[in-house]
């Protein structure tokens, strides 16, 4: 999901993780679901996607029910 809302806002990955003061390596991670992130992490990629906290976790609710992404 992240992977998805960070292409369609243009951004490359080592780019995103700059926007968002994130590690890259750990953006990798985040990106592969390989960890389980913090609220701080959240509210960081919801600013760097220039969203509300609140439709970042609508859109992550939306990916749950669709995993897939169909």
């Amino acid at each position: 999901m992240v992977r998805r809302l960070k292409s369609d806002k243009g951004y490359s990955q080592e780019r995103f993780a700059e926007v968002c003061r994130i590690d890259r390596l750990y953006m990798g991670m985040i990106e592969r679901g390989e960890v389980s992130v913090t609220l701080v992490v959240i509210a960081k990629l919801a600013g760097g996607l220039e969203l509300s906290l609140s439709a970042l976790v609508q859109e992550m609710e939306q990916d749950s029910d669709n995993p897939q992404g169909k």
